[in-house]
């Protein structure tokens, strides 16, 4: 069943993602990031640029299995989810600043993740990707990645209305696919699980607020309702990518354990976002009462 997985349904999941994803992609985003690219630009090249770095002193500051250490390093090298422009729309701040940002970070993460997975094991502490087939992910990522998304771009483009119209059911199905996998893949491990769920746990908090409070320090020169989006960006990874990363990488239980972080990362993001994100509403509503 995990083999399957790897093989089949997490590269038909991840291309069902990016096209969905596209479809979020208007002609009007390319005249707003032409009009005002730097909270984009910041937004997207930012997190991509750092994040490793913010998780490599994480896995050096806290003691967790090797696996889970790697999932850090992974999911900090993935772009934003498309989630994030759920996050967004609930915080009330500027949804189409989000969605520009993922699909920026989208684009030029197809850059930075052979980049990092050069560099990184140049680095003290990291052997695991060592191994990495950076050329291999490169073509998987544009396969996988590039491809689905210009096409989903192209759906928009010709059929306009009728995308409108399934707009929200298709963000509903990315959502339901992410899970689908995860639990499919937590079902292999099920007892070694509880084993770890302390590290997991830990580990997946530490690094989305660590990852927020890069976001924040990003937007600092932003206006309100733009500043909280880089904080909602910054701490939602693309849990597709990184499971096709874990498993271009991982193989066997390593990756089963891998497939388990991200559904405990996946929840512990869950509960904080809808939870940073209704603070916000909240303030919002405050300053309009």
């Amino acid at each position: 069943m995990l083999q399957l997985l790897i093989d089949y349904a997490i590269p038909a999941n991840l291309l069902i993602l990016m096209f969905i994803a596209g479809t979020q992609i208007t002609v009007e985003d390319f005249r707003a990031l032409r009009r005002s690219p730097s909270p984009v630009f910041v937004g997207a090249l930012g997190q991509l640029a750092l994040l490793p770095l913010i998780a490599l002193a994480i896995i050096n500051a806290i003691e967790v299995n090797s696996t889970i250490a790697l999932g850090i390093l992974i999911l900090s090298l993935c772009p934003g989810g498309g989630i994030s422009n759920t996050y967004a729309f609930l915080a009330r701040c500027n949804v189409l600043l989000a969605a520009m940002i993922a699909s920026i970070g989208t684009v030029a993460s197809l850059a930075t993740i052979p980049l990092w997975l050069r560099v990184l094991p140049l680095m003290p502490g990291v052997h695991e990707l060592q191994s990495a087939p950076a050329s291999t992910i490169l073509g998987q990522l544009l396969a996988y990645m590039v491809l689905p998304l210009g096409l989903g771009i192209l759906a928009r483009y010709r059929a306009a209305s009728f995308i409108e119209r399934v707009a929200l059911s298709l963000r509903r199905v990315s959502t339901v696919l992410i899970v689908m996998i995860l639990v499919t893949a937590l079902t292999t491990v099920g007892p070694m699980l509880a084993d770890f769920a302390t590290e997991i746990a830990t580990a997946a908090v530490l690094f989305i607020l660590s990852a927020m409070l890069l976001g924040s320090m990003l937007g600092l020169r932003m206006n309100r309702r733009d500043a909280p989006v880089l904080v909602i960006e910054s701490g939602v990874r693309n849990v597709g990518v990184a499971l096709l990363l874990g498993s271009a990488i991982l193989t066997g239980q390593d990756f089963a354990l891998f497939a388990s972080f991200l559904t405990g990362y996946f929840v512990v993001e869950i509960i904080i976002m809808l939870t940073y994100a209704r603070v916000l509403a909240s303030r919002r509503i405050g300053d309009f009462a």
